[in-house]
C-alpha cells in the first residue's frame, strides 16, 4: 500500500505542470465606428469593420472578452488566440488588420451595422461612435478610439468569406493575463485596417461578430490555462486510497465466499 501511495505521488509532482486545459470564449460586446457617420454606432449589427469604405473613411471594429469571469481562478494561463471569420470582402487585394488594446470603457447598444462597407445607425444612449466611447456621456480623448500605439497582434486579411483568421502573439498573450488578473483594466481591443493609412478606397473587411448565426462563425478567444498544483495533486493522491479500500472490499469479499463454500 505504502509502495502504491508512493509511485501516486510521484506520478502528481511530475505530470501536473504538464497538464493543461483550454476554453474558447465568445465576446461579451463588440460594435464598429465610423468616422463619415460619427454619430452611428453598430453594436448589433452581423458584421465587425475595419477599413476604409468607397469614400476613403475608415471604420474601426470594436471588441471585448469577459476573460476573468469565464477563466477559473487560481490558474497561471499559457496560451491564448484570437479568431476571425471573414464576412465580407469588397476587394480581393488582402488588407492587414491590427489589434490595439483598448484603454477606455465603451458601449455596445443594439443598432445595426447595414451592409458592405458598413454605415450603422443613429447611436443610443451610451453606445460606442466615433467621437464618443458612450455616445451622450462621455467622448474618447482621440477620436476613433483610444488604443494603444503597439500592435497587439495582426493578420493579413484575403477576400475568401468565410475563411478563419487567427491573431496571436506574446503580446496578445500577456495582454488576456493581465485582462485576468485586472478585470478592470479589460476594455478589449479595437480592430485597424493598416489600409486607413494608404487613403485608397474598399480596403475594408468584414468579421462576423457575436450576433451570427450558426454560432460557429462568432469570434472566438481560445485560452489555454495550467490549474494549481495542488487541486491535481490531490486528486491524484487520492486515488491509491480509493484503491487500497477496492482491494480491501475484494479481499474480504472473496473470505466471505470461501467460508460459505466451506
Amino acid at each position: 500500500m505504502n509502495t502504491v501511495r508512493t509511485v501516486f505521488s510521484a506520478i502528481a509532482f511530475v505530470l501536473v505542470p504538464q497538464l493543461a486545459w483550454s476554453l474558447d470564449i465568445t465576446p461579451a460586446k463588440d460594435s464598429s465606428i465610423f468616422k463619415d457617420v460619427a454619430n452611428n454606432s453598430a453594436g448589433a449589427g452581423l458584421g465587425i469593420f475595419a477599413g476604409n469604405n468607397n469614400n476613403k473613411s475608415p471604420r474601426r471594429g470594436l471588441i471585448q472578452f469577459d476573460v476573468a469571469g469565464n477563466v477559473p481562478t487560481g490558474v497561471t494561463i499559457t496560451g491564448a488566440t484570437l479568431t476571425l471569420t471573414l464576412e465580407q470582402s469588397p476587394r480581393v487585394e488582402p488588407s492587414t488588420i491590427d489589434l490595439h488594446r483598448l484603454s477606455v470603457d465603451w458601449g455596445e447598444g443594439n443598432k445595426s451595422a447595414g451592409s458592405l462597407s458598413g454605415m450603422g445607425a443613429a447611436a443610443g444612449a451610451g453606445d460606442a461612435t466615433w467621437n464618443e466611447n458612450k455616445f451622450g456621456s462621455s467622448s474618447w480623448t482621440n477620436a476613433g478610439g483610444d488604443y494603444a500605439g503597439a500592435i497587439s497582434a495582426g493578420a493579413s486579411v484575403g477576400s475568401t468569406l468565410g475563411q478563419q483568421y487567427i491573431f496571436s502573439s506574446p503580446t496578445l498573450l500577456n495582454e488576456v493575463i493581465d485582462m485576468y488578473l485586472n478585470p478592470g483594466n479589460n476594455h478589449g481591443w479595437e480592430l485597424v485596417n493598416e489600409g486607413e493609412g494608404v487613403n485608397d478606397q474598399q480596403t475594408v473587411k468584414s468579421f462576423y461578430s457575436r450576433e451570427a448565426t450558426p454560432i460557429g462563425l462568432r469570434p472566438v478567444l481560445s485560452i489555454t490555462f495550467v490549474p494549481e498544483p495542488g487541486s491535481v495533486s490531490l486528486a491524484l493522491l487520492a486515488c491509491p486510497l480509493w484503491l487500497g479500500c477496492r482491494r480491501r472490499n475484494w479481499a474480504i469479499a472473496k473470505r466471505d465466499a470461501g467460508r460459505c463454500a466451506a
